[in-house]
């Protein structure tokens, strides 16, 4: 995936928990609209992180 696809917050947040030893990533139609070269309209983040 093409980080200029995927938003400055995005990336803060995937970082963020990658960081604080947490496992994040980006799934769902967000994945699929960047295989297809599309530029996402929202994004959802899967993570072993607890609420």
């Amino acid at each position: 995936m093409s980080k200029v696809l995927i938003p400055d917050y995005v990336n803060k947040v995937l970082e963020t928990l990658n960081g604080s030893g947490y496992k994040a990533y980006i799934v769902g139609g967000a994945v699929r609209d960047l295989v297809l070269g599309k530029i996402p309209q929202d994004f959802d983040v899967a993570t072993n992180a607890k609420a």
